[in-house]
């Protein structure tokens, strides 16, 4: 599919994905990604969601930051 629409509970058309050479499971998460507000509560508390992640999981945040870019994704198509 070259663009892909999604709609709200009345119908309406609130994300639009287009891609020439057919939408991917990406272009999906980074379009989603751009609905997020851009104000720093909501990236705060993310952070410090990642925070306790990376606590609980023993590893050191370089450890963890190349575990995670380990995992690209069933495609191989995440960064």
């Amino acid at each position: 599919m070259e663009s892909i629409n999604f709609q709200d509970a009345e119908g309406r058309i609130f994300l639009t994905v287009q891609n020439p050479d057919g939408c991917t499971v990406l272009d999906v998460n980074r379009a989603l990604a751009d609905l997020v507000p851009r104000d720093f509560v909501p990236l705060e508390e993310a952070l410090s969601h990642y925070r306790d992640i990376i606590h609980t999981s023993g590893l050191s945040s370089l450890q963890f930051a190349d575990m995670i870019s380990q995992q690209r994704g069933f495609l191989g198509d995440h960064e």
